[in-house]
C-alpha cells in the first residue's frame, strides 16, 4: 500500500537528502582520514598531556589531546596546512 502523494513526496525528498548527506559524510571521512594518517605529532605529547591533567585534574587523558590538537593547551601551533588550529566546539 502507498502512502498520500504529500506523503511520498517528502519520502523522496528526505531519500534525496540523506543520499547526498551521505556522500559529504564519506568526503569528509576520506579527507580526515588522510589528514590524520600524515598529522606531525606535537613535540613531548606525553607532558603536554600529563600537564593538562596536573593543571586540570578532572581532565581526562583524551580530553587533553583534544585540548592539544586543538591549540587549546597554551603551546603556540598550527594544523597540518599551516593555519591556526580551530577551537573546538562544545
Amino acid at each position: 500500500m502507498l502512502p498520500d502523494d504529500d506523503t511520498l513526496i517528502n519520502a523522496y525528498r528526505r531519500v534525496v537528502y540523506v543520499r547526498r548527506l551521505n556522500v559529504e559524510i564519506n568526503r569528509a571521512n576520506a579527507e580526515a582520514k588522510k589528514e590524520s594518517e600524515s598529522v606531525e605529532i606535537p613535540d613531548e605529547l606525553r607532558q603536554r598531556v600529563e600537564q593538562l591533567i596536573k593543571e586540570q585534574p578532572a581532565t581526562s587523558w583524551d580530553d587533553a589531546l583534544y585540548q592539544i590538537a586543538d591549540g587549546q593547551d597554551g603551546v603556540d601551533e598550527q594544523n597540518s596546512a599551516g593555519r591556526p588550529k580551530r577551537k573546538r566546539q562544545s
